[in-house]
């Protein structure tokens, strides 16, 4: 995605892949138009070596004016919602806000697209991976200044991305294959194979094939790149690309598995069957 930019420094500067948040019709990017600011953290009142947004910041004047930095969750249920923390942000002066992801587990470490409702908030946001916010954080904990932008860019829709469309249809034949015409929602449990059969197929119907070769296995290979706004060889919307090279998948492959596998969700065995 374009919608993150980070200006400098210029060993980080570069696109960032993000989500736009979901919670507000009034925050868009593409309505408000491209803001540029320097990058700071939003420091707890309670305790300011946190960045959670739990309350009050700090010092507002830190962050009046400025794109601010939040962790994703940190507070206690009643603040930890993504709407507000964005609120908190908004009402102390901040003009956008980055949400970093702080889970580290292979299936929840990625992109999430912030929910929730809050139309009152004005303020774009947008939600970071763990590894881009821990890149983002080393620079501002070393006191380094990080300048970056929101940019508008063009609406796209799952609807036109054609991995996804076949990955949908995919499911309607799996459902009625394995359970019948009658129990279509027989796909449901955490070990289920439906993902990664759907998967298998948008790869094989989006391939070409006139110029295909035999090792093309080991080229990575991503879901919903479009979808979420990156070039073809993005990441894509699953924790890793497919591939048959092991380095590349992080052990998304059946034939990657080492005998006891500890960082591999239930629910990616579908992933795993795809992989394999």
């Amino acid at each position: 995605s374009k919608i993150l930019s980070v200006n400098s420094p210029i060993d980080y500067a570069g696109y960032k892949a993000c989500l736009e948040g979901a919670f507000s019709t009034q925050n868009k990017i593409n309505s408000i138009g491209r803001i540029t600011s320097d990058v700071v953290y939003y420091r707890d009142f309670a305790d300011s070596t946190k960045h959670a947004a739990c309350g009050a910041p700090y010092k507002p004047g830190e962050i009046a004016g400025k794109i601010v930095y939040i962790d994703r969750r940190g507070c206690d249920d009643a603040h930890n919602s993504f709407t507000s923390k964005v609120k908190n942000a908004q009402i102390y002066g901040a003009i956008g806000v980055i949400v970093g992801n702080i889970l580290t587990d292979a299936d929840s470490s990625g992109l999430v697209r912030m929910g929730g409702t809050d139309n009152t908030i004005t303020i774009p946001a947008v939600f970071i991976a763990t590894v881009d916010a821990d890149s983002l954080k080393s620079y501002l904990n070393k006191g380094i200044t990080v300048n970056a932008s929101f940019n508008p860019t063009p609406q796209i829709d799952g609807d036109l991305d054609n991995g996804i469309i076949s990955h949908e249809y995919m499911h309607g034949i799996s459902n009625r294959l394995t359970g019948g015409p009658n129990n279509t929602s027989c796909l449901s449990n955490a070990e289920q194979m439906g993902e990664g059969w759907s998967d298998y197929l948008a790869l094989m119907l989006t391939k070409r094939w006139g110029t295909g070769t035999i090792n093309d296995g080991a080229r990575p290979t991503s879901i919903g790149t479009y979808a979420i706004g990156e070039p073809t060889d993005g990441a894509g919307i699953r924790t890793y690309p497919y591939s048959t090279i092991c380095q590349l998948t992080r052990g998304l492959m059946h034939s990657c598995l080492q005998p006891v596998e500890k960082y591999i969700p239930l629910e990616k065995y579908g992933v795993l069957l795809c992989g394999r």
